[in-house]
This record gives structure tokens, sequence and C-alpha cells, in this order.
């Protein structure tokens, strides 16, 4: 998952510049030259190789992930705790932080109250996964026939949840799903 994750493009501010007319080559496509100064957008693997090398720094105010911020993480982290559902939020969200909080933390003013409450968003979207599964699992086992069929399709919505997390439960999800295939292929 941290694979796909590090595609993200991320704005950064180079220390450094090179040739205008000599683009960077990727597989990905192109980047423009560097200009000292100027914010660039780059794919995150490029951002944190050039942080590791001291030549640029995480341009926060143009980076779209914005539950980066301490702000923004602590009103989803009280939106989640009141909403049963869990709350919408970016894909990769866990590879992301873990990335640019391990790769660039010294560029976020607040980082360490950003990196706690989004460990506390994730243990509040797990809890909420392991009553989806439990769902599952009631449905599967305990409802009447007629039941089963009708609420199958409700419990197997997995929407707003992180690559990470439906990842730990990909096997568990996996089985109730052939388990609901099985019981109305039975009817």
């Amino acid at each position: 998952m941290q694979f796909l994750a590090e595609d993200i493009p991320t704005s950064i501010v180079s220390n450094f510049s090179t040739e205008k007319d000599k683009p960077l080559r990727l597989i990905q496509g192109e980047v423009p030259g560097f200009v000292a100064a100027f914010s660039r957008s780059v794919p995150m693997w490029l951002c944190l190789s050039l942080k590791r090398q001291g030549k640029c720094r995480v341009n926060k105010d143009e980076l779209k992930l914005n539950f980066m911020d301490s702000k923004v993480s602590s009103l989803i982290l009280r939106r989640e705790k009141l909403i049963k559902l869990p709350t919408r939020i970016n894909f990769y969200f866990a590879e992301v932080s873990e990335l640019i909080f391990r790769g660039a933390r010294e560029d976020f003013d607040d980082w360490h109250v950003a990196y706690d409450t989004l460990l506390q968003l994730a243990a509040i979207r797990q809890q909420k996964l392991r009553a989806k599964l439990k769902q599952m699992y009631d449905a599967q086992h305990n409802l009447r026939e007629e039941a089963r069929q009708t609420k199958a399709d409700a419990v197997l919505l997995f929407n707003y949840y992180s690559a990470s997390e439906l990842n730990l439960v990909r096997r568990f999800v996996q089985q109730g799903a052939r388990g609901f295939h099985r019981t109305r292929t039975r009817s």
C-alpha cells in the first residue's frame, strides 16, 4: 500500500535550481526543471528523496492533504467519534501520514499533535471496521433466510475506509462474501 501512496502529488519548494530546458524524466512523465524558492508538484517518493538530501522542504500551504494539519485532523477526529459510519478521508491517509511525518516532520509546526490525532482516528476507524465485520457475521449466521438476502448487500458496503484498513480485513471480507454467495445460491 505504501508503494501506491508514494505516487500522490506533493508540493515542494526546492533549495536548488536546474536548467529550465532540461526536465527530469520519470517513468510517470516529466517534471519541469526546478527553480530555487519556487513551488513544484512532484510525486511523494521524489519529495522524500529530495528532503533526505536537504534539497527541498514540503510546501504545507499547497499540500492537498488537509488531514495533515492538526486543526483539521482534530475536526475529523471529533466528527468520526460522533458518526456511526466512517467519515470520508483520503484513501491512503495512514500511509501518507506515516511517510510525511517520518521523512519531513520538521516542515510541520505541530506535527506531533496531528500525528497523535491521526493515530487516535485510526483506532476509532478500526473499531468501526470490527463492528462491520461483526455485522457481517451476524447477518450470515443469525438472520432468517429471507432477511439474510435483503441485508446482505447493505452489510457488504465498505465506503470511506482507507487502503490499510481494508487490507487488514481483506481475508475476512472475502470469506464473508463467499458465505453470502453460498447462502444465496442455496435458496
